[in-house]
């Protein structure tokens, strides 16, 4: 095993030196903050071998959170994207596009890699930390490359207690539009669903808000003003009161860069 020693804070530019790095048939990417199954290597290389057709693999990811988080909160639908959980059926198999996993526990045959790399300069633009690993899986659906849904491969994603705070949860909200963005998901309007309690509508609010703007700031990243007016419709359809404890600052600082995009209720 070789260990590398970079420079903290540039994580886009660490993948790439690993790949440039690394040797053998499969690459794996999985996050500091998440447990793999003991078995996990040994699923991969199962699937590889029983599935030759597929160049991308990846498992179910589901968040495990402090004791101490409120019910309200994992129980909440929303929680499921702001915090990566992915399940996508019991049994293995192709995932069918245009679906491109979230960028936590997916491995991809080095030879899918060969004439593609790492876009690392991808985070120039303003882009989101994970955006290298998203920009690449969607390369790859775009090349037709056969993803696997691989169940024995479940991982378990810590969730720290300051990962629940609220600045934190609205900020989580953001990046989950920035990856639904480069997913290419297609949105459907509709308002934040109203709770009785008010931590619970708050957070239903602030993360959809958030959400929306994380999509629009992604898709004008990634070189497309895709769905913008629908985007901002859809923000509208939320009766934001101009609570300036909503945006995260992810969202303020892009409004700020972005004033033609500052017409929102208020």
């Amino acid at each position: 095993m070789k260990v590398l020693n970079l420079p903290p804070g540039d994580g886009s530019g660490a993948i790439r030196r690993s790949l440039e790095t690394a040797r053998g048939e499969l690459i794996a990417f999985i996050d500091h903050d998440v447990t793999a199954p003991p078995l996990y290597v040994a699923e991969l290389e199962r699937a590889a071998r029983w599935h030759p057709e597929a160049g991308v693999f990846r498992g179910p990811v589901s968040p495990e959170y402090p004791l101490d988080a409120p019910s309200w909160l994992t129980n909440h639908r929303l929680a499921a994207a702001v915090f990566g959980r992915f399940m996508a059926r019991r049994t293995e198999g192709i995932l069918r596009p245009p679906r491109v996993p979230f960028c936590i526990n997916f491995v991809v045959r080095a030879g899918e890699l060969a004439s593609m790399g790492f876009r690392d300069s991808i985070g120039d633009r303003g882009c989101s930390p994970s955006a290298g690993h998203d920009e690449l899986l969607a390369r790859l659906r775009a090349r037709n490359v056969k993803f696997l849904y691989v169940p024995g491969t479940w991982v378990k994603r810590r969730i720290s207690l300051h990962s629940l705070s609220g600045p934190a949860l609205l900020e989580h909200a953001f990046d989950a539009g920035t990856r639904a963005a480069r997913a290419n998901e297609k949105l459907s309007g509709g308002s934040a669903a109203h709770h009785i309690d008010p931590a619970a509508s708050g957070f239903a609010m602030g993360c959809t808000l958030n959400f929306y703007h994380g999509y629009l700031a992604e898709s004008l990243c990634l070189g497309g003003p895709a769905q913008q007016q629908d985007l901002l419709g859809m923000a509208r359809t939320l009766a934001w009161n101009g609570d300036r404890t909503l945006p995260a600052d992810s969202t303020a600082k892009w409004l700020g860069a972005h004033p033609e995009f500052l017409h929102l209720p208020g």
